[in-house]
């Protein structure tokens, strides 16, 4: 993965009233420029966050996907992991829907739809 546009771009979140708040952000371009910015206690601190989380949110897929992995299973997938440059792709609006749904109970699933059908 090129690391071209990684450092800088913009962040949205949806705000409570449901307008989008948009802030742009600029990490730098490389990791010397980023160390140049902001020091290498920073730099480091945010590396080992970033790879907490990606950690955790492998652990996370491995016991929650669609075959979920016993505890034992997902930390022998673990062993080998390792932090990686990679594309994040979340979950597609048919996804998500299917999840949620999925969660229902039976009572639930079929309260939706029938107000689908009205």
């Amino acid at each position: 993965m090129s690391n071209e546009n990684v450092g800088s771009g913009k962040i949205s979140v949806k705000h409570a009233d449901e307008s989008t708040v948009v802030c742009t952000y600029d990490v730098g371009s490389n990791l010397q420029d980023a160390l140049q910015k902001w020091g290498e206690d920073v730099v480091f601190y945010n590396f080992v966050i970033g790879a907490k989380t990606s950690k955790r949110n492998k652990l996370f897929s491995l016991t929650h996907g669609k075959e979920p992995k016993s505890a034992e299973e997902a930390l022998l997938a673990l062993e080998d992991w390792v932090p990686s440059v990679g594309q994040v792709k979340g979950k597609d609006k048919a996804d998500k829907a299917m999840e949620l749904f999925n969660s229902m109970t039976d009572e639930e699933r079929q309260a939706f739809l029938d107000s689908l059908n009205s």
